[in-house]
């Protein structure tokens, strides 16, 4: 993880953002070169599942993998409720 942290920094696609909580913890916001770089990066990997997914999976496959996808999601931004 640091040097991860290192390359972001030296990469200037970021920023420190203030933060009161432990020292080790580093917070950073990017910049707008950073989002046009995620931006950029996020596009050539759509653009590539979509091409896999094409030239790989037939149309029952695909549409199984998106269905499975929309119930992985739901179970990613789950919350359990709070215990009394």
């Amino acid at each position: 993880m640091p040097r991860a942290l290192s390359a972001i920094r030296l990469a200037e696609i970021t920023r420190a953002a203030a933060t009161s909580v432990a020292i080790r913890r580093s917070t950073r916001t990017p910049l707008s070169s950073g989002r046009r770089a995620l931006a950029d990066d996020m596009r050539a990997r759509r653009l590539w599942l979509q091409r896999a997914m094409a030239d790989a999976l037939t149309e029952a496959e695909r549409g199984a993998l998106l269905t499975a996808s929309e119930a992985m999601l739901k179970l990613a931004l789950y919350e359990a409720p709070a215990k009394s």
